[in-house]
């Protein structure tokens, strides 16, 4: 962005550049790694069709479903497989 002493933050803030080029990178367990790639799979599996889609995004999975019933409402049907996908991995 070229902007003199700004910091910048990514990755939900995990990941951060100081304005001298010193970098901050919030460790994360492989432990953690191998839950989201499960959660990743279990997603793709039971809620991406019918417009809805996952996408992994480094250090956590996010689903877009809110315009599945053409309404813009959430469907009440990909909500629970949503849950259960959480539930099983121990999110919830």
């Amino acid at each position: 962005m070229g902007v003199e002493g700004l910091t910048y933050a990514g990755c939900q803030g995990l990941k951060i550049i100081h304005p001298d080029g010193q970098r901050y990178i919030h460790h994360v367990e492989q432990e953690y790694k191998d839950r989201l790639q499960k959660l990743e799979e279990d997603l793709k599996s039971t809620v991406e069709r019918n417009g809805a889609w996952v996408e992994p995004k480094d250090l956590l999975v996010r689903s877009f479903n809110k315009f599945v019933n053409g309404s813009g409402a959430i469907d009440k049907k990909v909500l629970n497989q949503l849950s259960a996908c959480l539930g099983s991995l121990g999110y919830i």
